[in-house]
């Protein structure tokens, strides 16, 4: 089974990406109560293609999928060891995301987001009792439970693992793994159908869950908000996984020529970016006078289209110019992407604790630095410091094998409980949780 070099560069500049977002979006536009009044058109793209996670969901699908695919068609895996492989990973993923989402996760407090000129608070508190600590030395005042249910990156990508798992092991069960053209195909339908349907679950389902979770109803929280109201919900973020799980199986099925997978995936980026900003330019062109369209969903799937279609393109950039390349020229070529393909392996770790050290980071400076976050230049700069110190971080890290990483940790205890071993624990390559 080759290894797929693109997926590996690609969560580098991922992490380096979300890093950055974080801190303008978190720092900036949610801990300045007139920030938000301020976004124009340009701003709005811009902030929007900061917004790296859905990268993770394409890449989940795809590198588990093209995974999984060669492994049982090598006879290397059984179905079944699949099976119980992807469901502890997924709900291991899914048991993070809440402890996570309660302990670690950095986004509004409120001690800073009170509206100026006013006692009331903008938005409940919803960063991390660690992080919360750093920064005032006392456990949250408030804090929105509510959030430990939504549907966030971590919990996406461990309910993509377990989907499109599922489906390749009913599909071999049933029909084998020798027409993977209409398996590709079912891949494909699923996340058209997914993408679709969350036109209706934002018309119809959005607002009620909405209203039962801000009036503190657990139970929807639970069952309804992870499907329609959440960051990331299953509808329509499921798709992206089943999306990169069409072409997963196209990398793997050594019977499909590489150029006719790369034609496909060409077609397919050129049409989402396409419809992206066709979506887009009506919506900022109608915006300019109702700025409520910005909360339509016909907004949202415009962002979608031009996420996805840009993912996709970056893929097949890697795909055509470094994977599908000779061997010599893939060597040669991946000297230049060395120091991404370093920091890919631990995205997961620092996906985890890069509000804590953004945290700890503005406790040092902001007593030198009072303005950190007072205009979207300052925080850019703030936010290229933490990526910095990311950088300085990884590297000496690497040298230690990165061990006690949340890659290192997760892998030993899904070896651990399914008894399967895997290259991972060595160097962290591209079959287990992070790369998910």
């Amino acid at each position: 089974m080759k290894r797929l070099r693109t997926f590996d560069i690609m969560r580098g500049i991922a992490i380096l990406v979300v890093v950055l977002g974080h801190r303008i979006y978190w720092d900036y536009y949610r801990q300045n109560a007139g920030a938000l009044n301020t976004i124009n058109p340009a701003l709005v793209i811009f902030t929007m293609v900061l917004t790296m996670a859905g990268i993770f969901f394409c890449i989940s699908g795809a590198v588990n999928t093209y995974v999984n695919f060669s492994r049982l068609k090598e006879g290397k895996l059984s179905p079944k060891q699949v099976l119980i492989k992807s469901l502890i990973t997924g709900f291991m993923l899914i048991i993070i995301s809440v402890f996570f989402r309660y302990l670690l996760l950095r986004t509004t407090d409120d001690l800073v987001s009170i509206i100026q000129g006013t006692t009331m608070i903008q938005w409940w508190n919803e960063t991390g009792v660690v992080p919360y600590a750093i920064l005032y030395g006392v456990y949250p005042i408030k804090f929105n439970f509510i959030i430990l249910f939504y549907m966030g990156t971590l919990s996406m990508i461990g309910y993509s693992i377990i989907s499109v798992s599922i489906i390749l092991v009913l599909y071999h069960k049933y029909k084998g793994l020798e027409n993977t053209k209409s398996l590709r195909r079912l891949f494909l339908i699923l996340g058209i159908v997914i993408f679709l349907t969350s036109a209706l679950t934002y018309q119809f389902l959005w607002g009620p869950v909405k209203s039962a979770c801000d009036s503190g109803n657990i139970v929807v929280a639970i069952f309804a908000a992870p499907l329609v109201y959440a960051k990331f919900s299953v509808f329509p973020y499921l798709a992206f996984g089943f999306f990169g799980a069409f072409f997963g199986v196209g990398f793997a099925d050594k019977n499909i020529e590489p150029k006719k997978v790369l034609r496909q995936m060409l077609l397919f980026w050129t049409i989402l970016l396409g419809l992206g900003i066709i979506v887009l330019g009506i919506c900022i062109s109608i915006g300019l006078n109702d700025p409520s369209i910005f909360g339509s969903w016909y907004y949202a799937w415009g962002q979608m289209f031009l996420q996805l279609g840009m993912y996709f393109l970056l893929f097949w950039l890697g795909m055509k110019f470094i994977d599908y390349q000779p061997e010599e020229k893939i060597q040669k070529r991946m000297k230049w992407f060395n120091w991404l393909d370093i920091i890919g392996k631990v995205t997961f770790t620092v996906f985890i604790f890069e509000g804590v050290l953004a945290v700890s980071l503005q406790r040092i400076f902001a007593p030198i630095w009072p303005n950190w976050n007072a205009t979207f230049g300052n925080i850019t700069l703030f936010g290229l410091l933490n990526l910095a110190v990311w950088i300085v971080i990884i590297l000496i890290w690497k040298q230690f094998k990165y061990i006690g990483s949340v890659e290192w940790t997760t892998t030993w205890l899904i070896q651990k409980i399914s008894g399967q071993k895997s290259s991972k624990m060595d160097h962290i390559k591209s079959e287990t949780v992070v790369d998910s």
